[in-house]
């Protein structure tokens, strides 16, 4: 079966990256500085939307706690961003890797692009079902998302689809070899915990709150035996 969605997910982040960039000059600095905000008010609302779906809460709960912690021992959050620092200058150089761009939130968008509830749900879905309608509508999302940090960050932003479709690529994968062995529960439990790594992109993007979101990343995989556990 192809997968559909997780190719246009992939297609529609580039094609909204690559806009941006084209649109980047024509956008006056006053939007530039307050489109953040905005976005960040709306990832707030996605992610409690997605909350709300939680089937059990304390599974959702004790996730994001100890992914928190595995997480910030491994240092993940370091480790992302050196890796993305690392592939915009082999991609674009020094120069171009540099140019204007703020690392913090370039993670925060990699975070947002490759490890989203609404993004995991819709390709395991997507693999479970051969329905793609999820991750079609997070491509529209998406397209708009980074045709809006392009115009912040520049061409770095280009890169993330890759790695986004081999993120969800790999998903997708997990889910054809053993999705069939998971309650929808944990599915719901899944969305939740994505929409509290959205809430948390959410206060960091609009500058209320930094958390690192990238330590928070193993909570998504934690969920799955905790809500069949708990």
């Amino acid at each position: 079966m192809v997968p559909v969605g997780v190719m246009a997910n992939a297609a529609a982040s580039l094609l909204g990256g690559l806009l941006g960039c084209m649109m980047k000059k024509w956008i006056p600095q006053r939007f530039q500085d307050e489109l953040p905000v905005v976005f960040g008010y709306c990832a707030m609302a996605i992610g409690v939307n997605s909350i709300i779906k939680a089937q059990n809460m304390a599974a959702v709960v004790m996730a994001v706690i100890l992914g928190s912690c595995i997480g910030g021992a491994l240092m993940l959050e370091c480790r992302a961003k050196g890796l993305l620092r690392s592939a915009a200058s082999r991609l674009f150089g020094p120069a171009g890797a540099a140019d204007g761009m703020d690392q913090e939130l370039l993670a925060t968008v990699a975070a947002l692009f490759c490890f989203s509830g609404f993004g995991w749900y819709g390709a395991l879905m997507e693999s479970l079902t051969g329905s793609a309608e999820i991750l079609i509508s997070k491509s529209v999302l998406d397209f708009f998302t980074a045709a809006l940090f392009a115009v912040l960050l520049g061409r770095v932003i280009c890169m993330l689809p890759f790695a986004q479709f081999a993120v969800l690529l790999a998903v997708y994968g997990t889910g054809r070899l053993c999705g069939a062995l998971l309650p929808q529960a944990a599915l719901a439990n899944l969305s939740a915990v994505g929409g509290i790594l959205t809430l948390a992109t959410g206060f960091r993007v609009a500058k209320i709150k930094s958390v690192a979101i990238f330590d928070m990343v193993p909570a998504l995989v934690l969920v799955f035996p905790l809500s069949m556990l708990l």
